[in-house]
């Protein structure tokens, strides 16, 4: 049996995790009672002081393209990759950008290999960004969802497929296992 909290626990604190004696195994052995656990949270990590309302200003620089659903990715450069989301109604950008330390945002010359919005885009260990499915515009005010992905490398500010998914999805979660694999699971998938 495994559990895991659907959120962040409170630090420094008692817990019990009651196991029901209906739960059965999946070769269908039960439990001869009510099973009761419980277990005390450690002093966890202090959460970072947020900027308070008065703190926060307008960037300098303003986005090249206007854009919605789309991924913002912290690089290890301290940089920001801007990717894909809707420009207007329908229309999806392949484009990508880049929000620098100078609050300047600066069009990438390279497209992404697939336009996409409302994907996914997860920094890997060694600083790429990988970005996966989401939607994309198959004709003219008709959308669908695709499953590819691609790699993004800030050192040469291109883009790489590295094949296609299982499945096309949308709204999708991806999560940067310890391993580091990319964990994909989730999401929508239209067919139209």
């Amino acid at each position: 049996l495994q559990w895991q909290p659907q959120a962040p626990m409170a630090a420094v604190s008692t817990h019990a995790i009651i196991v029901d004696s209906s739960v059965r195994s999946l070769s269908g052995v039960r439990l001869p009672r009510d099973v009761t656990t419980t277990f005390r949270t450690g002093g966890g990590v202090t959460p970072p002081d947020l900027p308070t309302r008065d703190q926060l200003r307008p960037a300098v620089g303003k986005l090249n393209i206007g854009r919605r659903d789309h991924t913002a990715t912290h690089l290890s450069n301290g940089a920001v990759l801007i990717a894909g989301g809707f420009t207007q109604e329908t229309n999806i950008t392949a484009r990508a950008e880049v929000f620098t330390s100078s609050e300047s945002f600066n069009l990438l010359q390279a497209e992404m290999w697939q336009e996409r919005a409302n994907h996914t885009a997860t920094r890997l260990n060694d600083g790429r960004v990988l970005l996966t499915g989401g939607w994309y515009e198959a004709s003219i005010g008709v959308l669908a969802t695709t499953a590819s992905a691609e790699v993004y490398s800030p050192s040469t500010g291109t883009f790489t497929p590295v094949g296609d998914m299982t499945i096309d999805r949308v709204d999708h979660a991806a999560a940067l296992l310890p391993d580091g694999r990319v964990l994909v699971c989730g999401g929508s998938r239209y067919e139209g």
